[in-house]
């Protein structure tokens, strides 16, 4: 099943942190912006980077593992 994620990345006092998504489908920034701003996304909210994965890391409990996404930034 395809799975997707987005962190923020950014340093304090940043007017605005860079957004990544973590999927495991083959998709770019380009149409995922684009499905944003289909979906009423306003144009602030931008991703910026793709990074494709196997699968998402995990949690034992089943959830995404977002500590492992930060390492992978």
């Amino acid at each position: 099943t395809p799975s997707i994620a987005v962190l923020a990345k950014g340093s304090e006092g940043e007017a605005r942190p860079t957004l990544v998504l973590f999927t495991s489908t083959q998709t770019t920034a380009e149409s995922a912006n684009q499905i944003l701003r289909e979906s009423g996304f306003p144009h602030l909210v931008n991703i910026a980077n793709v990074v494709k994965l196997k699968d998402l890391p995990l949690l034992g409990s089943g959830k995404t593992d977002y500590q492992e996404l930060k390492r992978m930034l």
